[in-house]
């Protein structure tokens, strides 16, 4: 029994040291988000030059190079924003899902092993 207790001590240990290591690697870059309203006001001013239209948010490239995102608002369809958005002459389409790279694969498959051995080790 005292054996058992200290396998699942020094498991416990080294898998949350894993986690922490691992945690630095699944941080994603932030980007700065914007208020939905703001596309409005950006595309009325001719600042917006593509709008990309995702499930949750849309992604925002201006006419000067820099981008931002903006959350849906979950009650707001997306039609009108289409039709305002060709209202002031601004490209707008689909927000495409990245393709992972070899690196992201393999931290996902680590979190994916991760999630399902620690229940197990504990």
């Amino acid at each position: 029994a005292t054996f058992s207790r200290l396998v699942r001590r020094c498991t416990r240990y080294a898998l949350g040291g894993l986690a922490a290591l691992a945690a630095p690697l699944a941080r994603c870059e932030e980007r700065k988000e914007e208020p939905f309203s703001k596309i409005l006001d950006d595309a009325a001013a001719g600042k917006v030059q593509a709008v990309r239209v995702g499930a949750d948010r849309c992604e925002i490239t201006l006419k000067s190079g820099r981008s931002y995102d903006a959350k849906h608002v979950p009650w707001l369809g997306t039609d009108w924003l289409a039709t305002r958005l060709r209202e002031h002459g601004v490209r707008f389409g689909a927000l495409t899902v990245p393709e992972l790279t070899r690196d992201e694969k393999r931290r996902a498959v680590a979190k994916g092993l991760f999630a399902v051995l620690a229940p197990v080790a504990y």
